[in-house]
């Protein structure tokens, strides 16, 4: 298979057309990128269109991560595609998760994570700030964290980052968290579903964006949007 990771929906748009699309005529496209479920329908079209398989496949993960092998692939599309797509994103993931044959759906879930880590990312953030303010270290405050009741992946990566305040080079750029957030709010807007907390978060992002001393960052700097207030 050929396999794609590009930045958000123009890239893939304008990257992967029907023609680039049918290089693999008989063979499958796997796109890794984080995009919304509208571009994948119309990713996979063109793909169908150019006779390719196509199955949406982001992953859970940064570049140590995926050097190591140990990525999260969330796969969505044809089974039989899938199947052709398993020896190369083995060699990639920890584990394969698979979400039916629509590939948007695996955007969906990308989108969901997302989601919750911009929530972890801005709890710490919050919480790093009060404890700050009452003179405890964050690094001590995180470290309880981590080893008590959000001893998970989340908390240990971001939270470190957050204490140490390590936002550059960046793991995943700012202006890329947003767009993952925006992507968040439009899935919901589209079948109707209010997330209250959504309009907040995209309140500390644009904040973030504004700021010359963040836009720059790693998206985990939203948490200096409060931190340093």
């Amino acid at each position: 298979p050929s396999i794609s990771m590009l930045a958000d929906d123009a890239a893939a748009d304008a990257v992967l057309t029907e023609d680039a699309l049918g290089a693999a005529r008989g063979h499958v496209h796997v796109n890794a990128a984080s995009l919304s479920p509208d571009t994948a329908d119309l990713l996979a079209a063109r793909a169908a269109a150019a006779g390719a398989g196509y199955v949406s496949a982001p992953v859970l993960g940064r570049y140590p991560v995926a050097a190591a092998g140990q990525l999260n692939i969330l796969a969505a599309g044809d089974p039989a595609a899938i199947e052709t797509a398993r020896p190369a994103l083995a060699s990639l993931a920890a584990r394969i998760w698979e979400f039916g044959a629509v590939p948007r759906t695996a955007n969906i879930v990308k989108i969901a994570v997302n989601y919750d880590l911009i929530h972890a990312m801005q709890a710490i953030g919050e919480s790093v700030a009060l404890v700050e303010r009452h003179g405890v270290e964050a690094s001590a405050f995180v470290d309880l964290l981590t080893h008590s009741l959000f001893a998970a992946p989340a908390y240990s990566i971001y939270g470190d980052v957050i204490a140490q305040r390590r936002y550059s080079p960046p793991g995943f750029h700012m202006s890329l968290g947003f767009k993952d957030l925006r992507l968040a709010e439009a899935a919901a807007a589209s079948v109707g579903l209010e997330m209250p907390t959504a309009a907040a978060l995209h309140g500390v992002f644009e904040r973030a964006i504004a700021d010359p001393s963040l836009r720059d960052l790693d998206w985990s700097a939203i948490a200096e949007v409060t931190r340093s207030a």
